[in-house]
């Protein structure tokens, strides 16, 4: 199982979903521009903090959460136009 949405100037797609170590981000952006990824734990306590520099077209950023405990996340993507969440679960 995967997300994906698409917006204005943004594609996402995040999977899989669940995830036992390995996250991966997916993006395609018309121009290049930063993005955030927040990670929070279910108490809302921000977990990580990731930016990533996007460059114009495809981008595939893969995150290795074999650090962190297995519970449901949730990750907020935030682009200079949007904010968007998503919940996962990390299993183990």
């Amino acid at each position: 199982m995967y997300f994906t949405k698409n917006l204005k100037n943004i594609h996402v797609k995040l999977y899989p979903n669940p995830v036992s170590e390995l996250l991966t981000l997916e993006f395609e952006l018309d121009q290049a521009q930063t993005l955030y990824l927040l990670m929070y734990n279910m108490l809302t306590q921000e977990v990580k903090d990731f930016e990533f520099e996007g460059k114009a077209g495809k981008n595939q950023i893969v995150f290795d959460l074999s650090a962190y405990a297995a519970q449901s996340y949730f990750l907020r993507i935030q682009h200079p136009q949007i904010s968007l969440s998503k919940q996962i679960m990390l299993v183990r």
